[in-house]
């Protein structure tokens, strides 16, 4: 569930938090972030936090979570620490370690292909599913045009989260 190679990419963020009372370093808190989004879809620190509580034991040492002796378990973090640790990392700093690390994940060559291994011919009429259509039949355009009604209509059409 981890991808290796995650915490190490992570790491390189600076961590701006006071050295004193840290209990789980900064690229644990983002990996349990990243995991929480990329696997479960949650988009909340809440629901992240709630990821993270319902996380297997091994799951938790994988990402770097301390270990609680009294407890006998890895402790995940609380939302107040993810909120508090995501709202003072430098943005900067964060997207570029996550775009290093997905330049890491991807494949040199980069060509469309069909899976039977033929290669993907360019769509030409593409352009004329989102062409304006007129109503009144006038070819001046006279008329209320259809654009919005037509690409809102459709909830997989690409312009349809221009319109809501």
């Amino acid at each position: 569930m981890v991808p290796p190679g995650l915490l190490d990419t992570l790491a390189r963020v600076p961590d701006p938090r006071d050295r004193r009372g840290v209990r789980f370093q900064l690229a644990t808190l983002l990996a349990v972030g990243v995991c929480a989004m990329t696997c479960a879809g949650h988009n909340s620190l809440a629901s992240i936090a709630e990821w993270g509580r319902r996380c297997d034991q091994e799951i938790l040492a994988r990402l770097g979570c301390p270990f609680e002796p009294f407890a006998g378990r890895f402790r995940a973090p609380g939302e107040r620490t993810l909120r508090d640790a995501f709202a003072k990392v430098d943005p900067s700093a964060l997207a570029t370690a996550g775009f290093a690390r997905l330049a890491q994940l991807a494949p040199w060559t980069v060509q469309a292909c069909n899976p039977d291994g033929t290669m993907e011919r360019e769509q030409r009429r593409a352009h004329r599913a989102f062409a304006p259509i007129r109503s009144g039949g006038h070819s001046r355009g006279a008329g209320r045009s259809l654009w919005t009604a037509s690409a809102c209509a459709a909830p997989s059409a690409p312009m349809a989260v221009a319109c809501s």
